[in-house]
């Protein structure tokens, strides 16, 4: 349970995107590092977690602790599911889809 209630989502979702980016950041860092040295031994010499947004990944969810935003969210609310429901006709629709890979719309 978060202490924010519905004040300050907007805001609350986006820092909650940046730290799942950054999450992602590191993550992926660690994969893209991995096949480099692999692919190229030559890389193996190099330092390169300075690079690593550790740091920054860690500080995000001290805040997100201290901020008390909660990690799960209940989806099985009826504004939730109608939401969904919007993303699925809309991800799914054909004139959409046939728009956004449109080279025209470019």
């Amino acid at each position: 349970m978060t202490i924010w209630g519905g004040e300050y989502s907007s805001e609350l979702a986006r820092f909650e995107l940046a730290r799942t980016l950054c999450e992602y950041a590191c993550l992926q860092f660690d994969e893209r590092i991995a096949a480099l040295k692999k692919k190229d031994a030559g890389f193996k010499g190099f330092t390169l977690e300075y690079l690593r947004l550790t740091n920054v990944s860690r500080l995000m969810d001290m805040a997100s602790e201290c901020l008390k935003i909660g990690k799960t969210v209940d989806m099985n609310t009826e504004k939730r599911t109608a939401a969904f429901d919007v993303l699925v006709r809309k991800l799914s629709d054909t004139e959409n889809i046939a728009n956004a890979i449109n080279a025209d719309n470019i």
